[in-house]
């Protein structure tokens, strides 16, 4: 036998694909198997997250493919697509189903799909304590003898049933192919594939591939055997209606009440009394955001001066060892001025970043975020807006990237192109550094408050565009939008850190590619012509920023060091805050910015950050998603034109109200 188990001399761990619907606790299965040996990236040409790991058992090596959740081999969006394109590749060995069992009949559509691939296929029942505590049971083998493959009971949360479930990967993988006849289709089906089968000669073809020839198909002995199965139903539909069918049939078969009793008073139903009210979901949805804000200035802050400190100790070793060394200044420039200050200051804002991270990652693991979609979408819906445009306003606070890529889920092009106007409004984790350096300064004790009220100004100024747009289009009614509620859970602490870290290494990759790149250029355009002070007025950034200063005077920070960090801020908007610590040199951040500011210009300035133009990287999407570097430059145009306007308003009406 070759390595990995592996038969016919093939090398190498065997492939095992992770599939099932969202909210189906398929991430924490993943990390029970893997543990902490896997790593993350992206799928080829996505923004998609890709995760995989290795293990173990029985002698056979695998490795396991978290594919992103979805509800049907049919793709409504790009996480869907993904999934869809690995499981029609064939190319893996095994599928491992994982089904949230208190969703059984629903989560079963999507298997009988799976099943049509002829691949070996283990059923997961995760979640199945939940089950039981609402009074019900799955007996694993009727469920098992209805759809013909293994079925594994585990508990995520309890970490319970994984050294079965093991076992079961380890078995269907000495199989190649799935059995011949699957079970699991109704016997109209069955008959209209084999009848397709010999009309076609495709006797070796998939049962998805012929239930598709079969609904294209114009050989006449396809196009009877069509007619006699659906009659005069469309086929798709029928086929449909069918694997509904089966889901439901495989359910009653295997559900049954359980001996526990149901208690008379559940938490999570009161919970949800107000968290999902139509009066008090939005307070609530305030204070919960609100809570977050406070951890992560209240912890990050203090956090990020330790990590501050430790690059200033950096920088005077590399000063101390390069000048022992005899190295040329321009060298120590670089190397302090340039790459130590500037990716130094951004890798500083790390906790601050992590934390939001914690967050976001503990509100998703509770089942909140679905929550916050659902109140969010009623708001929407009273102005007018899309309910589908408000899923990628709530991704925005992490990434506005793959939050305008979410909506490809949107069918109307009108508030599709309204979802895409808006979503650069929300603020990104990017902009986080610029607020904690000015909130930190001109406001010490309220930075939660100043962030809180940043992010809801962004979510107002994207709903008001939104309403502006939609009734320049007429004021259409927009489509409406079903949301599922996943139960309550409490989060695994693992997992959420594991996530927490993820993303906050994607942070940091950042740092050490984009940020450390423009850092350079910053040093090199700060050093020119050779021979004025670094970072002097005299230098060419000095004659950039003072070409741009006076269009920025009216805000109140018509610095030309203002100037050259919000030009440089649209590359990423890291690059803000990395800039103007390089145009501070030999003295503290903190302390320039509190020189060059007023508390009401920081405002302003904080403003102008998270209105004007997106990052390079969101304009390059937004073009993509578009199809139109029309519509990129005028969204470009349209969010420089509303920071600019929303940062000089609220500079002069605070002038007007007697403040500086």
């Amino acid at each position: 036998m070759a390595k990995g188990g592996r038969k016919g001399g093939r090398r190498g761990p065997f492939r095992v694909i992770l599939a099932g619907n969202p909210n189906s606790g398929k991430s924490t299965v993943f990390n029970a198997l893997t543990g902490s040996r896997q790593h993350t990236g992206n799928w080829p040409g996505k923004t998609v997250e890709r995760k995989e790991g290795p293990f173990a058992r029985d002698g056979k090596e695998f490795s396991l493919v978290d594919l992103p959740g979805a509800y049907s081999l049919v793709p409504y969006s790009p996480e869907e697509e993904v999934s869809s394109q690995v499981l029609l590749s064939g190319k893996y060995d095994v599928i491992v189903y994982v089904l949230d069992a208190t969703n059984l009949e629903r989560s079963l559509y999507f298997l009988t799909q799976i099943l049509d691939l002829g691949k070996p296929v283990v059923l997961d029942l995760n979640m199945a304590d939940e089950l039981e505590r609402s009074g019900m049971e799955i007996e694993e083998a009727a469920l098992s003898a209805r759809l013909g493959i293994t079925c594994v009971r585990t508990s995520a949360l309890q970490g319970v049933g994984f050294g079965r479930l093991e076992d079961a990967i380890a078995g269907a993988a000495s199989r190649t192919r799935a059995r011949k006849v699957p079970p699991h289709h109704t016997k109209d089906v069955r008959a209209a594939l084999g009848a397709a089968r010999r009309a076609l000669k495709l006797r070796s073809a998939t049962d998805w591939k012929v239930l598709s020839e079969i609904e294209k198909s114009s050989v006449p002995a396809v196009s009877r055997v069509r007619e006699r199965a659906a009659g005069s139903e469309p086929f798709p539909e029928f086929v449909i209606r069918k694997r509904y069918e089966i889901a439901k049939d495989a359910a009653a078969v295997s559900v049954r009440k359980g001996a526990r009793r149901i208690p008379a008073f559940d938490p999570r139903k009161s919970a949800d009394a107000i968290l999902t009210d139509r009066f008090l979901g939005i307070p609530a949805f305030l204070l919960i955001m609100y809570l977050a804000f406070m951890l992560v200035f209240g912890l990050g802050t203090p956090l990020g001066a330790l990590v501050s400190r430790s690059f200033g100790l950096l920088s005077a070793g590399v000063v101390l060892a390069g000048t022992a060394a005899g190295a040329p200044a321009w060298l120590l420039s670089l190397a302090v001025d340039g790459v130590i200050r500037g990716v130094g200051i951004v890798v500083s804002f790390l906790p601050n970043v992590l934390l939001m991270y914690l967050a976001l990652g503990l509100l998703e693991d509770t089942g909140y975020l679905s929550r916050a979609v659902y109140v969010m979408e009623r708001l929407a819906g009273r102005l007018g807006i899309g309910a589908r445009s408000v899923i990628p306003m709530l991704l925005g606070f992490g990434c506005n990237v793959p939050a305008i890529m979410a909506t490809r889920t949107i069918e109307s092009a009108r508030e599709r192109r309204i979802a895409i106007a808006i979503t650069p409004f929300m603020s990104c984790t990017a902009r986080l550094p610029i607020y904690v350096v000015f909130s930190s300064v001109f406001f010490p004790g309220r930075e939660g408050i100043v962030i809180f009220v940043l992010y809801l100004l962004g979510i107002a100024v994207g709903l008001a565009t939104a309403r502006f747009l939609n009734s320049g289009a007429g004021g259409k009614k927009p489509g409406p939008l079903v949301i599922e509620l996943p139960p309550y859970r409490m989060p695994k602490a693992g997992d959420v850190l594991r996530s927490m870290w993820w993303r906050g290494r994607s942070f940091l990759r950042k740092a050490y590619r984009t940020i450390l790149a423009a850092s350079v250029l910053i040093w090199l355009l700060g050093s020119l012509p050779w021979g004025v002070p670094f970072g002097s007025e005299g230098s060419l950034v000095g004659v950039l920023g003072k070409a741009v200063a006076p269009f920025l005077s009216l805000a109140g920070f018509g610095s030309w060091k203002a100037g050259v960090a919000l030009t440089f801020g649209i590359v990423a908007k890291e690059v803000v805050v990395s800039t103007l610590g390089q145009l501070y040199p030999g003295e503290a951040l903190a302390a320039g910015v509190a020189r060059d500011f007023s508390p009401l210009s920081a405002g302003a300035f904080m403003i102008m950050s998270l209105l004007y133009i997106p990052c390079a990287a969101t304009v390059s999407v937004i073009r993509s998603e578009s199809g139109s570097w029309k519509a990129a430059a005028m969204i470009f145009a349209y969010t420089l034109a509303v920071g600019w306007l929303s940062a000089v308003a609220f500079y002069q009406a605070g002038l007007l109200l007697g403040f500086r």
